[in-house]
């Protein structure tokens, strides 16, 4: 019987086990590289949803600035923006200054309105007198209104 030029010996491959403990490591490698992937993807959307509610906070009380409202109450609404309705909740209470009035507006996450996004505070003041027709207390907000009673 002829001989083999080579020999088991001489062979330089991996075993199976070799090749099981590679494949393994690489399995676990990879799963804590799409983890981390998915992590970070998590928190960009976190934060993109973030600075969306602040920028919807701050423009509801730069437009109530604006259109001189000097009501007192509470009020609940939505805001468009970046293709999504944000829960708003704005709160306008009296202080200790005549002039002024503080402003509270939240802004929750469409998808679980029991989480607040951004809260921005701000301060309104009070409106001269012949600058609205009708007296200061007329103005609607984005036309739903503040009402007194809350």
């Amino acid at each position: 019987m002829a001989r083999s030029r080579y020999s088991a010996r001489n062979e330089r491959g991996f075993t199976l086990i070799e090749v099981l403990v590679a494949v393994a490591v690489l399995a676990i490698a990879l799963g804590a590289l799409i983890q981390a992937a998915s992590e970070s993807s998590a928190g960009v959307a976190w934060l993109r949803d973030r600075t969306f509610a602040h920028w919807v906070a701050m423009n509801k009380l730069t437009a109530m600035q604006i259109r001189d409202v000097w009501t007192t109450g509470e009020q609940d609404s939505e805001r468009r923006f970046a293709g999504r309705e944000w829960p708003v909740h704005v709160e306008i209470q009296e202080t200790s200054y005549a002039q002024l009035r503080r402003v509270d507006v939240s802004v929750y996450d469409p998808e679980d309105e029991e989480q607040s996004l951004s809260r921005v505070t701000g301060l309104l003041r009070k409106p001269r007198e012949g600058d609205l027709e009708g007296g200061p207390t007329s103005v609607p907000l984005d036309g739903g209104g503040v009402s007194s009673e809350g």
